[in-house]
């Protein structure tokens, strides 16, 4: 307690000071902040992922399944990913048809999404929306909010060799962020931008920017209906065709057709929903 006061002192006086910090001591200082800041964000993602984990379960059935999500992750986070994250993507054990992304880079697809997919271009589209979350940081910026954040915490945590502010309030952390997952969702101007996001990053992969849409639309009939929170399957389809046409992002892109359709057989052949 008597060290913790000690710091927190410290961390007052140096706020009191910085009107007298060199340009290069700030600069330093709001390098140390966001370094911290995406060590809090990828500690809590890692959380969330974890008990998403387990209270899914992961699908470990098919390895050529498991290596080609990582396959197509790869290609569009080599484009558009954030270079300080490492990006994970996983299957999870349920007949639902249901992808995830937490804060810092993990993302899964369940294996009825997998069975689903008729294409490696859908597939792509699922993937470029939930890479959209993390790069937009839709979830962090939702669980902690910037009056939750001072000043005087990221230094404290400076002066803590890195440690996270994030300890007290984890478990409450982690419980909002499975309850936006599992029920909530993170709203419908959140879902809509990383559609048209996503879409514009599957697009700069080399795939279709129409993937995304035409997967929503073959499967309009099974999802979620329309509420205050959610828009269904049909309404984002037809936003996101919008978008990409007043936008001009071509929907189609020249493909080795033949070749990526083999591929999307082989490797999710074994996959069952």
């Amino acid at each position: 307690m008597k060290v913790r006061y000690l710091i927190l002192m410290l961390a007052q006086l140096l706020l009191t000071q910085c009107g007298s910090l060199t340009p290069a001591e700030r600069q330093q200082l709001e390098r140390e902040r966001l370094s911290a800041e995406v060590q809090d964000e990828i500690t809590l993602g890692r959380k969330i992922a974890a008990k998403l984990l387990g209270h899914l379960g992961i699908y470990d059935k098919s390895e050529a399944a498991q290596k080609y999500l990582e396959l197509v992750g790869a290609v569009i986070v080599h484009k558009v990913g954030r270079p300080e994250l490492d990006f994970r993507f996983g299957i999870l054990d349920s007949a639902a048809v249901n992808a995830y992304a937490t804060p810092g880079g993990f993302i899964f697809v369940t294996r009825g999404l997998l069975a689903a997919v008729a294409s490696e271009a859908e597939l792509a589209g699922v993937l470029g929306h939930e890479i959209a979350h993390v790069n937009e940081r839709h979830m962090y910026k939702e669980l902690r909010r910037p009056s939750e954040v001072n000043a005087t915490e990221s230094i404290v945590r400076m002066l803590s060799m890195g440690g996270t502010t994030l300890s007290g309030s984890m478990t409450k952390l982690v419980d909002a962020g499975m309850k936006a997952l599992l029920e909530d969702g993170l709203g419908k101007e959140k879902e809509r931008a990383a559609d048209e996001i996503g879409s514009v990053y599957t697009a700069a992969a080399g795939y279709p920017a129409i993937g995304l849409a035409t997967f929503l639309t073959r499967h309009q009939r099974v999802a979620r209906a329309e509420t205050k929170d959610h828009l269904s399957f049909a309404e984002r389809a037809k936003n996101l065709r919008r978008y990409l046409s007043l936008n001009g992002v071509p929907p189609q892109i020249s493909l080795q057709d033949k070749v990526l359709t083999e591929r999307f057989k082989r490797s999710l052949a074994g996959v069952k929903p």
